[in-house]
């Protein structure tokens, strides 16, 4: 199962995710289980359709090598 940290959404901040982590216990827990309606309290609804995205597999990830993280597309 591929993972991609919430860290690596473009314009989810240290201070969202650390909201997001404090609301929801756990960066696994936001990435795996945390329904939409739930996440919209917190951040915005394009970041909302990422960590969706990244939870169906549907998010286009740049692959990392050489020293270099992935990023997302």
């Amino acid at each position: 199962m591929h993972q991609v940290p919430l860290e690596f959404i473009p314009g989810l901040g240290p201070k969202t995710l650390s909201r997001l982590q404090s609301m929801f216990h756990s960066e696994m827990a936001v990435i795996h289980k945390v329904p939409k309606d739930f996440l919209k309290k917190v951040v915005h609804e394009k970041i909302a359709d990422q960590i969706l995205a990244i939870r169906d597999g549907h998010l286009t990830v740049e692959i990392g090598g050489g020293g270099k993280y992935g990023k997302i597309k």
